[in-house]
């Protein structure tokens, strides 16, 4: 399954480590982000390093094999969906989510989010990262 990823779950996969990190390093999901989701971490890197309780180094570890498994999409190729993806997000009320919507616009994939606002637009699927885990859950294997 693929799915375009926001920041809040690779954030929460770092400070919690729980059910989150089990899907990003689930083979069934290939991931893909826009490429700003970098400049996003790095704004809040001192608070995630914080919150996640790890020694540097762990972080800095546990940072580099969950980035290898998303994707990134450059900006270039998600920007023709920019003047749709901010008219959705003027929907949502949520400004913030203008690349992640332009990407699973410009890939046609569900974005994986826990942002609730997120669920009021009706252009793109929303999966939760409870409805992952239910979902991954129930799957044949």
């Amino acid at each position: 399954m693929q799915l375009v990823v926001d920041a809040n779950v690779l954030f929460a996969a770092i400070i919690s480590r729980k059910g989150t990190y089990d899907l990003f390093m689930d083979k069934f999901l290939e991931l893909f982000a826009p490429a700003g989701i970098l400049t996003e971490f790095e704004r809040h890197r001192g608070e995630i390093f914080r919150l996640s309780g790890l020694e540097e180094n762990d972080f800095e570890m546990f940072l580099a094999i969950l980035l290898s498994r998303i994707k990134l999409i450059p900006f270039e190729e998600y920007e023709p969906h920019i003047k749709e993806a901010e008219k959705l997000c003027a929907i949502t009320e949520s400004p913030e989510d203008v690349e992640y919507l332009a990407t699973a616009l410009k890939l046609c994939l569900p974005i994986w989010s826990n942002d609730k606002a997120l669920k009021n637009q009706q252009a793109v699927h929303v999966f939760s990262t409870d409805e992952l885990l239910k979902m991954l859950e129930d799957r044949p294997r």
